[in-house]
């Protein structure tokens, strides 16, 4: 079985569209003559909006999970957990963790009420244990009601000076 894509683009981005070795089927003006593709390296480019939405929006789908599970809701509740445990991946792989699979490993529940509690509380510790290097090291800001209680060095706490 060949397995194969077919990229098509204008002349403007015909570069962007394609990576790595070719065979030319169509180019009836001759753009592709000679061309060599470089392999593409696609990088999750995380923003430091990205992030500090994040740092904030986890304590929202927190809510939002346990709010659900309390009311045994859990199909709901396993919804938000599943949003929870992606923000924790975005801050692990920013701090390039390497127990993010062990550590989010609960997060991946059935819809058995206990099941989703340990995977809450599973994904709020990974949160605590990531969150705060992450911030620091893409500039984003903690929210305030789990910064460090210490001076905040301008608006932001994460890069105020260590007691």
């Amino acid at each position: 079985m060949l397995t194969a894509n077919l990229p098509l683009a204008h002349e403007g981005n015909f570069r962007r569209t394609h990576g790595g070795p070719h065979v030319v089927l169509v180019d009836k003006v001759g753009l592709l003559n000679g061309v060599k593709f470089p392999l593409l390296h696609f990088e999750d480019v995380t923003k430091k909006e990205d992030v500090e939405n994040g740092l904030t929006e986890f304590w929202l789908e927190t809510r939002g999970a346990i709010k659900a599970w309390s009311r045994n809701k859990l199909w709901e509740s396993a919804e938000s957990l599943v949003r929870m445990r992606r923000r924790c991946r975005t801050f692990s792989r920013i701090i390039h963790a390497s127990d993010t699979e062990e550590r989010l490993a609960p997060t991946y529940s059935s819809l058995d009420k206990d099941r989703i509690s340990d995977g809450i509380m599973a994904a709020v510790e990974a949160y605590m244990t990531w969150a705060p290097e992450a911030a620091k090291k893409d500039g984003g800001c903690l929210p305030h009601a789990i910064s460090p209680a210490r001076p905040a060095k301008g608006p932001c706490s994460v890069g105020a000076p260590s007691v």
